[in-house]
Parts: structure tokens; C-alpha cells; sequence
């Protein structure tokens, strides 16, 4: 939402109570901030895509690829995933 001009009223409400619009997935908490991704989103798609290491899920969706500071977060994802 920050990244647009212009926000529409349900939008900028959601913005301001820090919840997802309606209709959103919630991705849960942030695990890597590097590329903004959240603990329910890498948990969905470790059951969902069947990934089972920390390079493929930076394959499928970049966390753990850059800095690393977030690599011990998702192996913690892994181990209680499997």
C-alpha cells in the first residue's frame, strides 16, 4: 500500500488499524525483511509447494536469499513443517 499514489477508503482504513484489507491474504509476521515476507505465507508454502529447504524457499519466494539474518527463523519453520 505505501508504494501506490492513491489509496481507496478501505485501503487507507486498513492501513491505519495495521490489518490486511479484506480479501488479503495475512502473511503473519515478518521473518524476512529484506523482501517482506511473513512466517504464514513461507509456512503455506511449505505445505502447499512441498518445500524443504531454506533454498527452495528462497528459490519460490526470495526470504532467506539475501542477508541470511533470517535463515535460522525459517529452518525453525522447516523442522516444525515436516
Amino acid at each position: 500500500l505505501f508504494a501506490k499514489t492513491t489509496l481507496s477508503d478501505s485501503e487507507r482504513r486498513s492501513l491505519l488499524s495495521g490489518r490486511p484489507p479484506s480479501g488479503s491474504a495475512n502473511a503473519g509476521p515478518v521473518v524476512c525483511a529484506c523482501f517482506g515476507v511473513g512466517r504464514n505465507t513461507i509456512s503455506q508454502a511449505i505445505t502447499e509447494r512441498g518445500l524443504n529447504s531454506v533454498e527452495a524457499i528462497g528459490s519460490q519466494l526470495k526470504a532467506g536469499s539475501n542477508c541470511g539474518s533470517c535463515v535460522p527463523e525459517i529452518k525453525q519453520l522447516l523442522e516444525h513443517q515436516s
